[in-house]
């Protein structure tokens, strides 16, 4: 089976998830011809669930974030490219992409949050003169809008809390400059709060890993 021979099977099934229940009425095909559809559809999804391979859940947490961000604590700092390079881009790419593969979006959101923070700690003090802080926070963003693109449609009241939380810490990458490199994840964030959004749901993790 070809990725176009899904494709057009998608497309098909959302034609007929399309029509109205009073069209379906009317058209030609008679209800035995409906309810053999119905069956095929409800055979059709079992067996891609049973074909789909479920990702395991992700190793990493916020605590073994914040552990991790609490070895080099201490550290002083001179250049993003010590600061980014060798200390918080391992723990992006490596617990923050475990969460993504694992298809968490809420827990990368939340893994987010201290990195972002102990960034904007240093973004006054750091020499940036190869551009390494701008680099980190653009890849920071594209791990976060791959967070947002596997988030469920339904939030409750603790991911509305989260998404204000890194909303607030997104906030302070203005005082350096770098609001306009997250400004439009930051803007969907709002959309996901004000339940306008509606570009979820796509997992482009998958493609992004």
């Amino acid at each position: 089976m070809t990725s176009k021979s899904i494709s057009q099977a998608i497309k098909l099934c959302n034609n007929i998830a399309g029509i109205s229940i009073d069209d379906l009425k009317k058209s030609s095909a008679d209800v035995q011809e409906m309810t053999a559809l119905r069956d095929a559809a409800q055979a059709l999804a079992e067996h891609l669930d049973n074909a789909i391979v479920k990702s395991p859940p992700c190793k990493y947490d916020v605590t073994t974030v914040e552990d991790s961000i609490d070895d080099f604590r201490h550290y002083k700092f001179k250049k993003f490219s010590g600061l980014c390079g060798h200390n918080l881009g391992p723990i992006l790419k490596n617990q923050v992409g475990e969460a993504i593969r694992a298809e968490d979006g809420m827990l990368a959101i939340q893994m987010l949050i201290p990195i972002l923070d102990f960034f904007n700690e240093w973004s006054g003090r750091c020499d940036d003169s190869y551009g390494e802080g701008g680099m980190f926070v653009c890849e920071w963003n594209e791990h976060l809008e791959n967070a947002i693109s596997l988030l469920p449609a339904k939030l409750d009241d603790d991911d509305h809390a989260v998404i204000e939380e890194i909303m607030q810490s997104m906030e302070k990458l203005d005082d350096y400059g770098w609001g306009d490199d997250v400004g439009e994840t930051g803007m969907q964030l709002q959309e996901i709060l004000d339940g306008t959004d509606t570009a979820r749901g796509f997992k482009r993790a998958r493609q992004y890993y």
